[in-house]
């Protein structure tokens, strides 16, 4: 078991890029090109969007050929037996860690998906993983406890994290595989 500290600005980068990974494995891909173009301001793709929703196509297609007969915006998802399990263990992190870094800064709860309840995929190879907040000297901090596999995941999601980014499209491929 590895227990990891972040501070506020480290997990939300975390759970930004656990997010886009998990997205990689449920096959989300029209999402993706939407967080490269606008969350990333990666305007310059605006140019080749046709060339880059082909190629998208094409990568998906090889990754997860299960949804060769759906558009980029379909997707196995999340609860879907046929989705990746990194997918599963991504999506599982990134719940645990946001709701209750939700819950500690806002103790008395909001409206958004944030202050729900953790919903994990029952298939998960890993056991649920754990998280818990606390203030030290007025600054956030989140502790998380993961297994080898779940660390792993982040490390895997943190290098894709870094080259979409920096809009490397085709590195990000080469690492995702």
């Amino acid at each position: 078991m590895h227990e990891l500290e972040f501070t506020d600005n480290e997990i939300r980068i975390v759970l930004n890029a656990l997010d886009f990974y998990s997205r990689i494995w449920i096959g989300q891909y029209d999402h993706m090109l939407w967080d490269l173009r606008w969350y990333r301001n990666c305007s310059q793709l605006d140019a080749w969007d046709d060339t880059l929703r082909r190629k998208f196509w094409d990568i998906r297609n090889i990754i997860l050929p299960g949804l060769r007969k759906y558009s980029l915006n379909g997707s196995y998802g999340i609860f879907s037996p046929d989705r990746n399990a990194k997918a599963a263990i991504a999506y599982d992190m990134q719940q645990e860690f946001r709701y209750r870094r939700a819950w500690f800064l806002k103790p008395e709860g909001g409206y958004t998906v944030d202050f729900g309840r953790p919903l994990p995929c029952e298939d998960d190879p890993c056991d649920f993983p754990k998280a818990e907040c606390y203030d030290m000297n007025g600054e956030f901090r989140i502790r998380v406890y993961i297994d080898d596999t779940q660390l792993g995941v982040i490390i895997d999601a943190l290098n894709i994290g870094i080259l979409e980014y920096d809009c490397q499209i085709r590195k990000l491929f080469d690492q995702g595989t």
